[in-house]
């Protein structure tokens, strides 16, 4: 084979190699060189964000504790769980509470879940991880009672400010009602919503059960039986007249050109003056009394403009004793508007002794459980 030929064969391997070598190797490589810049992008693009939220760190911890106070605040309106044995405290103790307000009867469905909060929130698509996200959620469900009633009106309205003021959700879905003149009652049906969220660390409440069991015969009773219904809760037999010797709260309303005490007081204790909140001027004045649930505990707040006071409710009720004097002329003209609002559990009483010509005390609003004799 002659010279000549040799080179051209050489030449033609050279191109060949230069050629195999930049699809085998240059392009690829550049291939990857070009992925890698673009990885590098988008990983700086998103140091760069992180960076800039980093700056605010602080600010968006405490936003999210914030949100979650806010979120376990709301929680807490709603009841964990519920069992019928719980509604059927419930209902018991709305009955011994509204004396009067008789339960005919109470229908007791299951109930049903509308809502999931936090539902969707996992990506993952393994029955493992669908279970884990399952037990982080908080489900909303709600039951349905249906509520046959007979009972006054005054203690029907105070059933349903009951409803209002209970410390779980719950509210009147419906309500049917009819009046009938010659006994003053009314009798109907009502329909009774009450809701609960379960979830991480809700814990259902333990039913507080003390009536005593064990009749032979459930429809006979027996020494274990309910004693019979009264005709009104236990001040109405004498129209509250027990409260005047026993009572939790005192107003005193006197005229004020008195030189012995302010026209008006407000006390829960008649013989400790730091327990006062007064009033002096010759003119009615607004008092307003708020009743309360507090961490397990009932708390009654009074106050006239800026002066209050707080004291704790330890008895089963709340008991008030209006004593006013008689006017001594044209010219005493003080007096009270006690607005009420009781948003606690607790029944409240108030036995008014007044000027039965010209009244020193008048009721202004008026929630919750209140009654006035």
């Amino acid at each position: 084979m002659k010279a000549r030929d040799i080179n051209i064969i050489l030449c033609i391997l050279a191109v060949g190699i230069l050629i195999a070598g930049y699809y085998l190797l240059y392009s690829p490589a550049k291939d990857d060189e070009k992925r890698l810049v673009s990885e590098i992008n988008s990983l700086q693009q998103r140091y760069d964000d992180l960076k800039a939220k980093e700056a605010h760190k602080d600010e968006y911890l405490a936003e999210t504790k914030k949100l979650k106070e806010e979120f376990d605040a709301e929680v807490l309106k709603y009841a964990p769980d519920l069992d019928q044995e719980n509604a059927v405290m419930w209902f018991r103790d709305a009955e011994e509470t509204f004396d009067t307000l008789v339960n005919k009867s109470v229908s007791m469905p299951h109930p049903e879940e509308f809502y999931t909060l936090g539902a969707g929130a996992s990506s993952t698509s393994s029955l493992e991880g669908a279970e884990q996200q399952a037990s982080q959620d908080y489900v909303c469900s709600k039951v349905k009672y249906g509520v046959a009633f007979e009972g006054s009106y005054e203690q029907l309205k105070d059933y349903l400010d009951y409803v209002l003021a209970y410390k779980y959700r719950m509210n009147i879905d419906s309500i049917n009602m009819t009046y009938m003149p010659a006994e003053e009652l009314v009798s109907g049906t009502l329909m009774l919503n009450s809701y609960a969220i379960t979830g991480p660390g809700r814990e259902a409440d333990v039913p507080d059960v003390d009536q005593p069991t064990g009749n032979d015969n459930i429809f006979i009773g027996g020494d274990s039986a309910i004693a019979p219904r009264q005709n009104n809760n236990k001040y109405s037999a004498n129209s509250g007249e027990d409260i005047i010797s026993t009572h939790d709260l005192v107003i005193l309303l006197n005229s004020a050109s008195n030189d012995a005490a302010s026209g008006v007081i407000i006390a829960s204790k008649e013989s400790d003056e730091s327990t006062y909140v007064t009033y002096e001027g010759n003119d009615v004045t607004d008092a307003e009394l708020s009743v309360y649930a507090q961490d397990g505990k009932n708390f009654v707040d009074y106050k006239i403009g800026d002066k209050a006071y707080t004291t704790e409710i330890v008895s089963t009720d709340l008991t008030i004793y209006v004593k006013s004097s008689d006017r001594v002329g044209s010219d005493d003209t003080n007096g009270i508007k006690l607005s009420i609002v009781n948003t606690s559990t607790l029944p409240v009483y108030i036995k008014v002794v007044d000027d039965t010509n010209a009244q020193r005390f008048a009721i202004g609003n008026k929630s919750g459980i209140v009654t006035v004799y």
